[in-house]
């Protein structure tokens, strides 16, 4: 697995859960294409992240004094 900092955009109608572990290395979340939702249960990121939430509520970890969180219109 390689060790550098990787993004992922989500999309569609279903809620997508993210563990620490599926999410360990991604500094770019962007969900703001998805009406489904999106839920991290944790974060072990070490680098800053800018994470954007869906159109619903979503579940958002800050875990970088660096992170930025732009909850969209979820909330």
């Amino acid at each position: 697995m390689s060790r550098t900092a990787k993004t992922l955009n989500i999309t569609g109608d279903q809620q997508l859960t993210l563990t620490n572990a599926s999410a360990a290395l991604m500094t770019t979340i962007d969900a703001s294409a998805s009406t489904g939702g999106l839920t991290q249960t944790a974060s072990s990121v070490t680098l800053a992240s800018t994470i954007t939430g869906s159109d619903v509520v979503d579940s958002l970890i800050m875990a970088n004094k660096g992170d930025v969180i732009d909850a969209n219109s979820g909330a």
